[in-house]
């Protein structure tokens, strides 16, 4: 990689996703952005199936951080990423092919641009991912919020707040964006520049709850500077006995 001109890093938490992760790789690996402007980074957090073995496979770099925790798997990612920028997705998101260029053209437009985020999808569609989509797009515009599987931040407002703080699990992604504003960088929205996720977190009254506490957490974050919820709770499909 060209370390003369600035590259993205891409960072891809993942606990137990053998059945999705190589959906996300392939969209990640098929960017119109050339291959050696970026990295895929796959973080396996603690996973106890085959996640980190279907990412290897697929010829990418993968990272294991043991310690159980979203927040975790997203600073480990950003202490091993290489390049200016970082983009975050999510092992169950599918990218668009040119959700990269995006970003990169972004950040090398204005060098006061510190986050981007885009568009967040769910499918299929139900309910509570049509609401979601409804409150992502409101708190962006009210508070300059994105979501965790469609955004990216320049690597120094990272290093900068030292860190994320490991208090704060659940809207980790929140607070990379609460990073940005602190350090007066600019944020920018992209809604041309969609990502897909699965809509599997809103089914039931665990996808109710699930809601709630992501509304309730970034409210707490943006205006008292401290979570409400530590853990979403896992909201995978459990076979029946």
């Amino acid at each position: 990689m060209n370390k003369k001109i600035p590259g993205i890093s891409v960072i891809v938490p993942a606990f137990n996703e053998e059945k999705n992760i190589a959906s996300c790789i392939k969209a990640l690996k098929n960017q119109s952005l050339d291959s050696s402007f970026y990295e895929i980074i796959v973080v396996n957090n603690a996973s106890t199936d085959k996640t980190a073995l279907v990412a290897q496979k697929m010829g990418v770099r993968v990272v294991n951080e043991l310690q159980k925790g979203y927040v975790f798997a997203l600073d480990r990612g950003f202490r091993e990423a290489r390049e200016e920028y970082v983009a975050i997705t999510d092992a169950d998101t599918i990218v668009n092919k040119d959700w990269l260029k995006k970003i990169y053209e972004v950040f090398e437009s204005d060098p006061k641009i510190g986050f981007v985020g885009g568009r967040s999808v769910w499918r299929p569609v139900v309910f509570l991912s049509i609401l979601a989509e409804f409150i992502c797009l409101v708190t962006h515009v009210l508070f300059g919020l994105g979501n965790g599987f469609n955004m990216a931040a320049k690597r120094k407002v990272w290093e900068k707040a030292g860190g994320f703080r490991k208090e704060v699990n659940l809207s980790a992604d929140s607070l990379l964006a609460i990073m940005a504003k602190k350090q007066e960088y600019k944020r920018v929205f992209l809604f041309n520049n969609p990502a897909v996720s699965s809509s599997r977190h809103f089914k039931g009254m665990i996808g109710l709850r699930y809601c709630l506490k992501a509304i309730i957490n970034n409210f707490f974050l943006f205006f008292l500077g401290k979570p409400a919820f530590f853990e979403f709770g896992d909201v995978r499909e459990t076979k029946k006995k």
